[in-house]
């Protein structure tokens, strides 16, 4: 359609055809403004994150030192845009070789307002620092010491009832070695591993448990941050034998017979290590010397096997009859 002899379509081109000029003028504007601006010098606070180097070797730093530190800045806005935005994750760094003594033992500190120049060479030439916030960092330094301690395993440990422990728990390693302040460390008597709880074991384990010193031990250094721990275990079986009492201490001339002659003992043992035992492996008397009005003596038991457990000896006590 045709209005006043122009077509709605030429109407349209020449107002886009416009709009487009105008964005462009309105976008070199902008970057003119933006480039002639950010290339002129200002003063700007930027935080930074600090790199503390060079502890001494037997120091330890015992305070709290500030993680970051607020640099007022000379430099063209760019250079401040891409420090803010951008470069922000580089730290400064603070040479501790550089600490004076102050008039407290084993305080340190440095005046850092007056290291500026240095400081600003750190960012090349791009930049001059002005001021810094905080101005001074003071260091308490202890000394460092070394000290191997036993681990201790924290822990409840259940075994299945047809299992037991078949000769010990074992950490490996069992001592760690364990640096930092003085005062610390001398008063750890040993390292504790995590909290374990192992229920219903049937099985050998193996796994690595972690070291957990106290909560206010931060400045301590520990050689192994785990160690193994090793619970081996057998099956078991329960078994009772008969074994015959035996006599001690019986005066020469005398004899001494029990009524039973015989006692029962209930037990638990390795399965493997019950196919080799016999009455043999057992011994149980009766202690002459032990005799009162009573008439019986208490079965003391004198002989088992090491791996032996939950025994019983039924009857405790037996009658007896002495002829001289």
């Amino acid at each position: 359609m045709k209005l006043f002899g122009l077509s709605s379509g030429d109407g349209t081109a020449k107002l886009n055809k416009k709009l487009v000029t105008f964005l462009i003028c309105l976008f070199l504007s902008v970057f003119f403004w933006f480039l002639i601006t950010f290339s002129k010098d200002y003063i700007s606070t930027v935080v930074f994150p600090l790199s503390y180097q060079n502890t001494p070797k037997y120091k330890v730093v015992v305070n709290r030192l500030p993680s970051t530190i607020d640099v007022d800045i000379n430099a063209s806005g760019f250079t401040i845009l891409y420090y803010k935005l951008l470069y922000h994750s580089q730290p400064v760094k603070i040479d501790l070789k550089e600490l004076k003594p102050s008039r407290d033992p084993g305080i340190y500190f440095m005046a850092i307002n007056t290291k500026l120049e240095k400081l600003s060479r750190q960012f090349g030439n791009r930049i001059k620092a002005l001021k810094v916030v905080p101005d001074t960092l003071f260091v308490n330094y202890s000394k460092r010491i070394n000290k191997t301690v036993p681990v201790k395993l924290n822990g409840v440990i259940t075994y299945n009832k047809d299992y037991q422990l078949k000769d010990s728990i074992h950490l490996l390693p069992s001592k760690v070695l364990i640096s930092g302040p003085e005062e610390q460390v001398n008063e750890i008597k040993y390292a504790e591993t995590e909290a374990v709880k192992l229920e219903d074991v049937d099985h050998n384990i193996r796994t690595d448990v972690r070291i957990m010193l106290s909560n206010d031990s931060s400045l301590i250094d520990v050689s192994n941050p785990t160690v193994q721990l090793i619970v081996p275990v057998t099956k078991v079986t329960e078994e009772t034998m008969e074994i015959p009492i035996q006599v001690d201490n019986l005066p020469k001339g005398y004899s001494l017979k029990t009524f039973p002659d015989k006692v029962s003992v209930k037990f638990v043992a390795p399965f493997d290590e019950f196919k080799k035992m016999d009455a043999s492996s057992f011994r149980v008397r009766v202690d002459y010397l032990k005799k009162t009005n009573s008439r019986k003596l208490r079965i003391e038991l004198v002989k088992k096997p090491p791996f032996v457990k939950a025994l019983k000896i039924n009857p405790e006590k037996v009658e007896f009859i002495v002829h001289k």
